[in-house]
């Protein structure tokens, strides 16, 4: 990809290479009309948030918890999942999730469907 830079004011600054990326993809989805949220590995989601990050209900996201799959502390009654551990969480199971979905495409042709 070629350098790109930003000019701001007159100042021009040449932006690395994964910031390029970063804004040519966040680029590519506001111009489809989808949201882009920019957040601090270090920040902190409620248990809600989290589970909705997942795509999973928030009863299967506290046993994830209980189980110790996912870390995170505990603020009063709440707990505090960042996102670089849920991101973490995310990348392990990947692999599983394309292997379960292979799985049901195969059983999925192999009954005529």
């Amino acid at each position: 990809m070629p350098e790109a830079k930003l000019v701001v004011g007159g100042v021009e600054t040449a932006l690395p290479a994964p910031m390029t990326l970063l804004l040519a993809r966040a680029a590519e989805l506001m111009g489809a009309g989808r949201a882009v949220d920019v957040i601090s590995p270090e920040q902190e989601l409620s248990a809600q948030e989290a589970a909705g990050q997942l795509g999973v209900s928030r009863p299967y996201l506290m046993n994830l918890l209980r189980k110790g799959l996912i870390p995170y502390r505990m603020v009063g009654t709440h707990h505090r999942i960042r996102v670089e551990d849920l991101l973490a969480y995310q990348r392990a199971q990947a692999p599983q999730r394309r292997t379960a979905i292979d799985a049901l495409a195969r059983e999925t042709e192999a009954l005529g469907h």
